[in-house]
């Protein structure tokens, strides 16, 4: 039996990696009495299987249904296939339990009060079936506990405004990450060998002028989990899930230099070998170079740098000065130091400063001729609904001009220009980059080994992948162990 059902599918459909946000909440509403079941890849399933699901967990005890991340046409167009399943799903869901609260959350939850320009008549006749009945933005632990005990034992229904129809609920009391004790119950079904999300802290010390995320420029002591809870969480997920695969959800994992060095002291005795990948800064390499050594012995086996860019003009704009100067040094640096030991992913922007098509190619050429294992442009991002970023604030002195949801126009591009530059560099390096990070971790959970990995590409891995049909075998033993458990 079932207080509440967090529906679920991930934020991306092309790499079966868990999202932490469901396993968050329903950790949080498990610890404070409640009965609550994450139903995962349900973009995967058939609409029977699904509602094999539904009659198994979702019963006239459930009151509420939550739906995180929830992805709309706008801000995923890979889920839509031609049409946006999210609309179908939830209607499916409404049909079938038509007294339950539903209510939606995660990052783009602010999509749908903005109402989706995209909306295709198929989504607009599933979205027009259902009473969507809270809006959760912002960290939900607190407000969403707040909002079961109001359905289910009548407390004071948390602080909410009303936006274009919709009820919005902020987060008022910031959940205490320093005292989180979050692990995972045999009821999540981790499959053998997945690797599943986990985070040390909330927020990032720095302030890159085009991030979007909450809590940046934070202070280097504020929103970090104890570490001995890590240490309790990682034998816990051991011994009840068997657990010795991680991602972490942190937006900068090394960026606390003793925390670092306590970690790296944990794994050394923990009663299995552990694997993670994590976001790591470069410059913070360069600062405390002792992490040379202990994050790949405490276990990190990929790990993504933020370059954003070679142009020195555009890291000094966006407020990386330190990648003016270093950034390939280092980069050629970490091929000798590390080689295949730590496989690298580079993340770059097209849209930054004065840089135009020629600067992107450039960049493009020169990681073709470097040892980096992997590396992708992405386009500038701007939302001036969000309006949270250094640049979304002050778009006109950084030169840009924001028309609307993520279009933008600046002096020598546009958003659409860095958009399909992006897509092309991506699309025409697939066979030259060895997955990397969430890639990574993706196809290892689909049963491919490091040493596989290494010796390949994206290409040759999908084609792999779907020619052996390894997604439909782990989607159905997720399934199956779910219905039989």
């Amino acid at each position: 039996m079932s207080d509440v059902v967090i529906a679920t599918f991930g934020s991306d459909p092309s790499r079966l990696v868990r999202y932490l946000g469901p396993y968050q909440i329903a950790w949080w509403i498990r610890e404070n009495g409640y009965n609550c079941q994450v139903l995962d890849f349900l973009y995967f399933f058939t609409k029977d299987q699904r509602h094999q699901l539904y009659k198994k967990y979702i019963l006239p005890e459930t009151k509420i249904i939550g739906f995180a991340p929830f992805i709309t046409t706008k801000s995923n167009q890979n889920y839509s296939n031609g049409k946006n399943l999210v609309y179908e799903i939830l209607a499916e869901l409404k049909e079938h339990a038509p007294w339950a609260k539903i209510v939606l959350g995660g990052w783009f939850a602010h999509d749908v009060i903005l109402t989706d320009p995209t909306l295709d008549h198929h989504s607009a006749y599933y979205l027009s079936k259902i009473k969507i009945d809270a809006l959760f933005l912002g960290e939900g632990e607190n407000s969403f506990l707040e909002y079961v005990k109001y359905v289910l034992e009548k407390k004071p229904h948390p602080p909410f405004t009303i936006t274009n129809g919709y009820k919005v609920i902020k987060t008022t009391n910031p959940f205490d990450i320093q005292g989180c004790r979050m692990v995972y119950a045999k009821n999540d079904f981790i499959l053998p060998g997945e690797s599943v999300p986990m985070e040390f802290s909330r927020g990032c010390i720095f302030k890159c002028n085009f991030c979007q995320y909450p809590n940046i420029g934070k202070d280097k002591d504020d929103f970090n989990k104890s570490i001995d809870l890590i240490e309790e969480a990682l034998i816990s997920n051991y011994e009840n899930c068997g657990i010795t695969r991680y991602h972490m959800a942190d937006d900068t994992f090394n960026s606390h230099r003793e925390r670092t060095k306590s970690f790296h002291n944990i794994v050394q005795h923990l009663p299995f070998d552990l694997e993670y990948i994590a976001y790591i800064r470069m410059d913070l390499l360069d600062i405390w170079p002792e992490q040379l050594e202990i994050l790949p012995e405490s276990g990190l086996t990929s790990c993504q740098f933020g370059v954003e860019s070679l142009n020195s003009e555009s890291c000094k704009q966006i407020g990386k000065g330190w990648g003016a100067k270093n950034h390939k040094k280092w980069l050629s640096k970490l091929d000798n130091e590390w080689g295949d030991k730590v496989i690298r992913a580079c993340s770059l922007i097209a849209g930054l400063g004065k840089e135009t098509e020629e600067d992107w190619e450039a960049t493009h050429e020169w990681f073709l001729e470097s040892g980096t294992h992997d590396w992708f442009y992405q386009p500038l991002f701007l939302s001036g609904a969000l309006n949270q970023s250094v640049f979304e604030k002050n778009a006109t002195e950084y030169g840009y001009k924001i028309e609307n949801d993520y279009h933008w126009t600046a002096e020598h591009t546009t958003f659409m220009k860095a958009k399909v530059w992006s897509d092309w560099q991506r699309n025409s390096s697939w066979h030259l980059r060895t997955p990397a990070v969430w890639n990574m971790m993706a196809l290892m959970n689909v049963g491919f080994t490091r040493e596989e990995i290494l010796n390949s590409n994206y290409r040759d891995l999908h084609i792999k992948r779907r020619e052996e049909e390894r997604t439909k075998k782990y989607i159905l033993d997720y399934y199956n162990a779910a219905i039989n458990y």
